[in-house]
């Protein structure tokens, strides 16, 4: 006999699980339109799939400019003020799903940029992800996307002042870590800094780690292309090497376990509750 346990914590954070809820609602109760998502919604295949199945159709930004006249869904991530007038200009009805806490963070990045003319406005984040571009575009494209603190002193002037912002599902250690590197660097007084992060995905971290280590074998449940998920999966395989990751129950591998084994069932914040279900329902149908 087996069990298996589902962490907790894992699956949507608010602002996708919002967004998706939103989207069900729409395509539930108007049939005859269509609608369309800028991006992916979520970095995982199998939502994308039952979301099309559902009548979700997805577009990506180099043809957004084939978009008229329809229904369009900006995602959780968020999207540049060009992206809304670019939408607005070709006649679509714009529906912004963007999380409310990237929101409020992208006005507070915007508000910095107009009313400190001068400042270099630093955003802390992964170039080209979805959420940094938007928050970029608040700044006109000004702001400095910093990825590592080792790229602090070639992309920072240390004479002029620094506001500091970051993309809300970094690490809370890379955020503290560059940090400490401007501080080491700057030699303007004007350095402020504000810890943006989203504490439902920066808490995950040791939520993780308190998770994996309680378990014999850990199935790390997301996306290949989750930037999130393939943190978390090396966060937990680092306490507990007998973890695995999988994007689809396909990928279970019946010589991980034995009869016996006391399994764990974690996910990425983009990963869908009823699929940590199905994959903890696959590996229990194992060892009936």
């Amino acid at each position: 006999m087996i069990q298996v346990t589902i962490d907790p914590n894992a699956g949507f954070c608010f602002g996708v699980r919002r967004a998706v809820s939103k989207i069900e609602t729409l395509l539930s109760s108007d049939k005859e339109q269509r609608f369309y998502c800028l991006g992916e919604l979520v970095h995982n295949q199998e939502e994308t799939e039952r979301l099309q199945k559902l009548g979700l159709e997805t577009v990506e930004h180099t043809h957004i400019d084939l978009v008229q006249n329809t229904n369009l869904i900006i995602r959780a991530h968020g999207e540049p003020p060009a992206t809304f007038e670019k939408l607005a200009g070709n006649n679509n009805r714009v529906i912004d799903l963007t999380c409310p806490v990237v929101k409020k963070l992208q006005e507070r990045v915007r508000q910095a940029y107009l009313n400190n003319l001068g400042a270099q406005i630093v955003i802390v984040g992964k170039k080209g992800h979805p959420e940094v571009v938007g928050l970029n575009g608040q700044t006109n494209n000004s702001a400095i996307v910093v990825s590592s603190p080792e790229e602090v002193e070639n992309l920072l002037d240390s004479e002029k002042p620094i506001i500091l912002f970051a993309q809300t599902t970094i690490s809370r250690d890379l955020f503290n870590s560059v940090v400490k590197k401007i501080r080491q660097f700057s030699k303007n007084p004007n350095f402020c800094f504000y810890e943006t992060l989203c504490r439902k995905v920066s808490d995950r971290e040791q939520e993780v780690k308190q998770f994996a280590r309680q378990f014999d074998v850990v199935v790390f449940v997301s996306g290949k292309n989750s930037s999130n998920g393939n943190f978390l999966f090396n966060v937990a395989r680092s306490v507990n090497p007998n973890t695995y990751f999988v994007s689809t129950v396909s990928e279970i591998m019946p010589q991980w376990f034995s009869d016996g084994m006391n399994i764990g069932v974690s996910g990425a914040t983009s990963t869908p509750q009823w699929l940590l279900n199905d994959v903890a329902s696959a590996i229990r149908s194992l060892f009936p």
